[in-house]
């Protein structure tokens, strides 16, 4: 090793002590793309590649060189990466992220090599995931038991936000949020978007040095990132409801076909490294993967711009939660919601790692059913994709489609 970061080179000499079928070492995030001087973040993202399946047991191995980084004065967090998953890996954002932004700093290169397919094919659930990601920075915006806020957080959670939507729109992974400004105007001077305006025009006023209130920041860009998850759900299942209770209802229906690998592997993963059985927990139940999601958002939604916590979107949270955590229920709001921020922080790993890995389980046997299949047929033309609604994202201009913005719940309704 090379580089002089003697950071990453602890990272990676404590990886291949602990971690046995290590191949590769990959540098991700912000470090990776430049997005921060090294001198100024102390955020270390690191992927481990493994050959092998047995990712589960080294799970707590990988927690443990997390926590010696935290006592040298750095935050790290490692994740693993089978290779199977870059190997099947179409249809997984994340993956494809990997491939776009990762470095390789240690063993073989195996990004330059794996084929994930262009981008459009990566439109599915994969897309809610790097949505709920832009939440997850949001909940550490806000602490309603102080009322302090983190602009810094809030901005780098709205320029995520705004990357989404440019990749969604134009296919290309954008770092400078000026850059993603000129790659997404002639969209916005032809009206062609299909979500995500007021999430650019937020941007584009924060680039111009407009002064902003705290608060009135915060609230603006939660509620963009919720409706932004919210017109994903829409588009991806084709669910109409304004009313997020049923939204929520319909969701998990519509994923629960995938759900019972999933939980498997949720379930597996909690005991292996935390030792923890959930007594209600039921693997044939809808996905916790995307309970986690839903929970995410309506915890984001009991946040009162006055600094109380709405009790109806906290229960909600709850319920959601419940089945999938042992969690004891609180009748402090405040301190409730401290709590269910932290669990979200602990476990949706877990959930995370549940739904990409039954993600290629699925994308393996396709591959192999669907090269079977493609030697005894002619291959047909195939859009870059469509909308569940049979629209496709280059026609939009002639059918003027338009997504219906989410009623979000306001103080004075409860």
């Amino acid at each position: 090793m090379s580089f002089a970061d003697e950071n990453l080179r602890f990272v990676c000499r404590e990886v291949l002590r602990r971690i046995p079928f290590t191949t590769s070492v990959i540098l991700h995030g912000s470090r990776a793309t430049g997005e921060v001087k090294c001198e100024d973040n102390r955020d270390y993202d690191v992927f481990v590649v493994l050959k092998t399946p047995l990712f589960p047991f080294y799970v707590k191995r990988m927690k443990g060189i997390e926590a010696e980084a935290r006592k040298r004065g750095f935050k790290l967090d490692i994740s693993i990466l089978p290779t199977f998953r870059l190997k099947y890996g179409r249809g997984d954002l994340s993956a494809y992220f990997i491939r776009a932004t990762g470095v390789t700093v240690w063993g073989r290169d195996c990004l330059r090599n794996c084929d994930l397919g262009h981008i459009w094919e990566t439109i599915d659930r994969s897309w809610i995931q790097y949505c709920i990601y832009v939440m997850r920075r949001l909940m550490w915006g806000y602490d309603p038991s102080t009322g302090r806020f983190d602009v810094d957080g809030i901005l780098k959670a709205l320029t995520v936000c705004c990357r989404l939507i440019v990749l969604f729109v134009t296919g290309e992974y954008v770092v400078k949020p000026e850059d993603m400004l000129r790659i997404i105007k002639p969209y916005r001077v032809s009206n062609r978007l299909v979500f995500g305006s007021e999430a650019l025009d937020l941007l584009e006023e924060t680039i111009e040095g407009r002064s902003w209130n705290e608060s009135s920041i915060f609230f603006s860009v939660r509620d963009i990132a919720i409706n932004t998850y919210i017109s994903l759900i829409r588009i991806l299942f084709g669910i109409e409801d304004e009313d997020l209770r049923a939204l929520t209802s319909k969701y998990l229906r519509a994923t629960r076909r995938r759900a019972f690998i999933e939980n498997l592997i949720y379930a597996s993963s909690l005991f292996t490294t935390r030792r923890e059985v959930i007594p209600r927990f039921n693997p044939f139940g809808p996905s916790v993967f995307d309970k986690f999601n839903m929970a995410t958002a309506w915890f984001l939604m009991s946040l009162r711009e006055d600094g109380s916590i709405d009790s109806e979107s906290i229960h909600e949270t709850y319920k959601l939660l419940s089945d999938c955590v042992n969690l004891p229920l609180s009748k402090d709001n405040v301190k409730f919601w401290l709590t269910l921020r932290d669990v979200i922080r602990r476990y949706y790993h877990y959930a995370r790692t549940g739904f990409q890995f039954s993600h290629c389980i699925y994308t393996a046997f396709s591959s192999i059913i669907g090269s079977s299949s493609r030697k005894r047929r002619k291959p047909k033309a195939v859009k870059h994709y469509h909308l569940q609604s049979g629209i496709s994202l280059y026609e939009k201009d002639d059918q003027e489609w338009r997504m219906p913005r989410l009623k979000l719940p306001t103080p004075n309704k409860h």
